[in-house]
């Protein structure tokens, strides 16, 4: 476009020149012949002047006049090319400083590029690594399901079981609770359980036996628990004022059990552990009462040589006394027969 621009200006400055040389031709012509008619009439101009054509002279200076006005066009002409000329030469020059800043402009963005890129390569990686990890790592969630053994509900603990890979896994205390329940014996490790022969048929856990009537108080499945000194038992928990009732209806003759203070009672409680029996008639019979028991007291059974005389009796209630109990936890109880 440029190009042709300036064929254009090049043409015109030629037209203004050639224009210019026939303008100057044409006054020397003038001047000449006004110089020649000088000289020619000079001799004669006082009797001749009045009969020199007027028409003539008046034609010369028009020539002039119109060749002057053709040259002062051609020099405004002349002027707007070089104008023309000028302009379009910044717009170039701004159009190269336009294409360069492009260039650097597009030379950033192709190393930005390069570097996400390279980052996100980097980032495919690291995620081809972590998936093979995760892969490696086990599905695990803990479920807060309880559970129940014939209808009765046997820990009070939060997230009892826990699921890993889809499959399910008991806690310690579960499996402690329920094979106490049905009377199993059994020896118990982090690494394996032992489950042995039945206890005699005979025998009736607490766990196993017919709540007759219970208070809020009372747990029949208390969860592990420890004393001060360590020692971990499960069972029946009575922590507060009141008690569970057993129906037996005079199947069994003694009753069996041990009775534990677990370490979160408050050292400053005490209560003490009372168990009666109610027969057919509702008639009913202290036979049993703990001393009193406080949070550093030692395990304690229930007494005629580890056992207790329940004959006749259709229910049985344990029951605790206290105006601040303590956490008791009966663990190892049975109803039998001898």
């Amino acid at each position: 476009m440029i190009t042709g621009i300036l064929a254009i200006i090049v043409a015109v400055i030629g037209l203004a020149k050639e224009v210019y040389q026939t303008e100057n031709s044409k006054e020397e012509s003038v001047s000449k012949t006004e110089n020649n008619n000088e000289n020619n009439i000079a001799p004669n101009f006082t009797t001749n002047i009045n009969n020199y054509p007027s028409e003539k002279t008046e034609n010369t200076t028009d020539v002039v006049e119109k060749l002057k006005e053709e040259k002062n066009k051609l020099e405004d002409q002349l002027e707007k090319a070089k104008s023309d000329i000028e302009e379009l030469e910044n717009i170039q020059k701004q159009n190269e400083e336009d294409i360069n800043r492009y260039e650097k402009t597009n030379a950033d963005i192709e190393d930005q590029l390069e570097k996400v890129n390279q980052q996100l390569t980097q980032a495919k990686e690291e995620n081809k690594t972590l998936n093979a990890d995760l892969r490696d790592v086990k599905d695990v969630d803990f479920l807060d399901q309880q559970i129940y053994v014939e209808g009765n509900k046997i820990l009070d603990i939060k997230e009892p079981i826990a699921s890993i890979d889809g499959n399910i896994y008991y806690s310690d205390e579960i499996v402690e609770e329920i094979l106490g329940r049905y009377g199993t014996e059994y020896s118990y490790s982090d690494t394996q359980i032992d489950i042995k022969k039945n206890v005699d048929a005979t025998k009736l856990p607490l766990s196993q036996a017919e709540v007759y009537e219970k208070d809020n108080c009372v747990s029949t499945g208390s969860g592990s628990r420890e004393d001060v000194e360590g020692n971990q038992f499960s069972g029946v928990l009575i922590n507060d004022r009141g008690g569970i009732s057993f129906l037996v209806n005079e199947k069994y003759e003694k009753m069996s059990g041990v009775i534990h203070v677990a370490k979160e009672t408050p050292s400053d409680f005490s209560g003490t552990i009372r168990i009666i029996i109610y027969d057919k008639d509702g008639n009913s019979k202290d036979v049993y009462e703990s001393p009193t028991l406080t949070k550093l007291s030692e395990e304690q059974t229930f007494m005629d040589e580890k056992s207790l005389d329940i004959k006749g009796a259709k229910v049985v209630r344990i029951e605790q006394n206290a105006v601040y109990p303590v956490d008791v936890v009966i663990s190892d109880a049975f109803f039998y027969n001898e």
